[in-house]
């Protein structure tokens, strides 16, 4: 059975660099010369302010997806917004308690008073329809250039 909790960026790091580095390499659109590096401290730190909220899945204890959002007041909209910075379900959970997964990310984060996401989809892994499914709508594409 899946259970999805809240926890500390120390509490998953651990388990969750398991899953997401071999994930963010697989994941990654361009290979250029600036190689992944993830700012534990960083993280850290703003899960100390109130800043990030950390959603995971468990199944019998195991760490099988993570779900991480930025939260910040946006600064466009007089509204506290979350940016998902990243997010992972193992495939053999994937399906319907993918949508349920979000879905209690979600609901964490509006009952911290979040009103705004936005959150990106990899061209490489799509799961655009199912964003759709649960009422986001695309707004824009994203590019990247390494300014070397």
């Amino acid at each position: 059975m899946i259970r999805f909790a809240l926890e500390t960026y120390k509490q998953a790091r651990d388990d969750a660099m398991e899953l997401m580095l071999p994930e963010m390499h697989a994941a990654e659109v361009s290979r250029g010369v600036i190689p992944i590096a993830i700012d534990h401290k960083q993280f850290e730190w703003m899960d100390d302010q109130g800043m990030l909220q950390v959603a995971t899945a468990r199944a019998d204890g195991k760490l099988v997806g993570y779900h991480v959002t930025m939260i910040r007041p946006h600064l466009h909209r007089a509204v506290l917004a979350g940016f998902v910075d990243t997010l992972y379900l193992a495939p053999e959970h994937r399906g319907i308690t993918s949508m349920k997964f979000l879905q209690f990310a979600e609901d964490m984060l509006r009952r911290r008073g979040v009103k705004w996401m936005s959150t990106g989809v990899r061209l490489t892994k799509d799961f655009g329809r199912l964003l759709e499914h649960l009422g986001y709508t695309e707004a824009e594409r994203l590019y990247r250039k390494e300014l070397l």
